[in-house]
């Protein structure tokens, strides 16, 4: 005969409260957890901190908010003990203030962390409880961003810095390759790429902060292709003569990249402003021969001609792509109308694009 026990487990109400504070230490800021329990002594409390943003709810519209997790892995979490009903434990050692988001931390029960003592007490179920806080204010958090950027922006200057001090070294000494200058060059100019990478690993990998996230990425890629592009060409220099081609491939890319990167970023790092600068001298006499009555055909050809060299100054961005073609629409229409009044109408039009584009590109 079969005999059906059936058992019932009776579990203790676990009232588990906690709050976050942001906590500056001698060498870094923390996030401090701190809370009070009625779970026994002994027991393993875990914490992590996720970074909050307000986003479409793609279910029930409105907002909701979007946790994304500081960290992953065994670094994730910070353990504490309970004892005498309070606990407290400090979450990631940063070198950077944190920004000024709202966070939530977790204060978790894992009974896969926990004595058999405090199994038999509290039971097998994980359960966590969440609390919510603000560090700083949105004003705060606008200029810390602020801040971000105008870093990244200096260091994508010394990037570009460090690539023309490369191609300078390079173009000298293919004229006359010395290994030990070489190598007395090579040196600090790697020490520089070090502490841009130094200075990178410090950034941020949040969503949530997009132009962190995207430097700390694009940064990464410089200063790995940095170091590449020197190896290649210490290469050619040696008399790989193979490797020439290799080396010039490279730094086109890298080039593409770097454009691509204050696209995507969306830094203001200075224009080749000579180059630009020519070309628009020499459009706008063709402009002014327009002007006086000149030959349409011959005008139009010069014009365009110019136009072309200010748009591959730009490389890849396209604020500079869009105003160069703003420009080139009115001129267009310049060429085109016989009417005296509407080439005085389209000719004001034209020359605001001009001033327009003179203000983007830092040109007087």
């Amino acid at each position: 005969m079969w005999v059906a026990l059936l058992v019932v487990w009776v579990q203790e109400d676990w009232k588990l409260e906690s709050k976050t504070s942001v906590v500056r230490r001698e060498k870094d800021w923390t996030f401090r957890v701190e809370g009070t329990t009625n779970l026994p002594n002994g027991t393993i409390l875990r914490a992590r901190v996720w970074a909050l943003e307000e986003v479409v709810d793609p279910d029930n519209g409105g907002t909701m908010w979007d946790e994304e997790a500081l960290f992953y892995g065994d670094e994730a979490f910070q353990d504490a003990e309970v004892q005498d009903g309070k606990f407290t434990m400090d979450v990631y050692a940063l070198r950077r203030k944190p920004f000024s988001l709202r966070y939530r931390t977790r204060a978790l029960y894992d009974p896969d962390f926990q004595t058999d003592a405090v199994r038999r007490a509290v039971g097998n179920k994980k359960f966590d409880k969440a609390a919510d806080f603000r560090e700083g204010e949105e004003k705060t958090l606008a200029e810390e961003l602020r801040a971000s950027a105008k870093e990244l922006n200096e260091d994508f200057l010394a990037v570009k810095d460090l690539y023309g001090e490369l191609k300078r070294e390079f173009t000298a000494h293919q004229e006359k390759y010395d290994s030990e200058k070489w190598k007395r060059w090579l040196d600090p100019w790697m020490d520089k790429v070090q502490a841009l990478r130094a200075r990178n690993d410090e950034r941020w990998m949040l969503w949530a902060i997009w132009v962190e996230r995207q430097g700390r990425l694009r940064m990464e890629g410089f200063c790995m292709r940095l170091p590449d592009l020197a190896s290649d060409c210490r290469e050619v220099l040696e008399g790989k003569k193979e490797s020439l081609e290799r080396a010039q491939l490279k730094m086109k890319m890298f080039l593409d990249y770097f454009e691509e990167a204050i696209e995507v970023v969306g830094l203001e790092i200075p224009l080749d402003v000579p180059t630009i600068s020519s070309g628009l001298e020499e459009y706008l006499r063709q402009v002014e021969a327009l002007r006086k009555g000149g030959a349409r055909a011959a005008i139009r050809r010069a014009a365009s001609e110019a136009l072309l060299k200010i748009a591959g100054a730009f490389q890849r961005r396209k604020k500079g792509y869009y105003r160069v073609n703003q420009i080139m629409s009115r001129f267009v229409e310049l060429v085109r109308t016989e009417d005296p009044e509407q080439f005085r109408k389209i000719l004001e039009e034209h020359d605001r694009e001009v001033r327009e584009f003179k203000r983007y590109a830092g040109i007087k």
